[in-house]
């Protein structure tokens, strides 16, 4: 099969759409890093969570369905010590899931590991060139998978 050859005006097409495609790329507007269509980060839901739990007072008030709701706390040190405390009430209480978030934070998931060994000593093995070996432990740990 022959081809043609791309004259001027087609290759001249060509960058025109190529230069008309980048003309539409713009930047981020500034303080928005996200782009359009993403809140600006400080306004993002665990933004607003840390500020309030570092905070030494909350002042809230909402209003659902016409009823008023507020919200009012205030620590000596910060809302963290609170939670925590509570927390800590809940586990002491007997609370499962309380006990298991606390363990969890303090002394970190635990750790599911694998321990396999394997020793292949004497006969064919010795004989055997590195790259047969490396075919060989291949397969094995193949078969082991399933």
């Amino acid at each position: 099969m022959v081809r043609k050859k791309k004259t001027n005006s087609t290759t001249l097409k060509t960058r025109r759409k190529r230069e008309k495609r980048l003309d539409n790329l713009k930047p981020f507007s500034p303080g928005n890093p996200g782009g359009p269509g993403r809140p600006p980060k400080e306004n993002t839901f665990s933004d607003t969570a840390r500020a309030l739990m570092a905070a030494k007072d909350i002042d809230v008030t909402w209003t659902t369905n016409g009823k008023q709701h507020a919200i009012k706390v205030t620590s000596d040190k910060n809302i963290y010590y609170g939670v925590v405390s509570a927390l800590i009430l809940e586990a002491m209480e007997g609370n499962i899931p309380a006990i298991k978030e606390l363990i969890d934070r303090t002394q970190g998931k635990p750790q599911q590991g694998l321990d396999m060994k394997a020793e292949i000593t004497g006969g064919v093995w010795d004989k055997m060139a590195s790259k047969d070996r490396l075919a060989f432990i291949r397969e094995a740990v193949q078969a082991i998978k399933g």
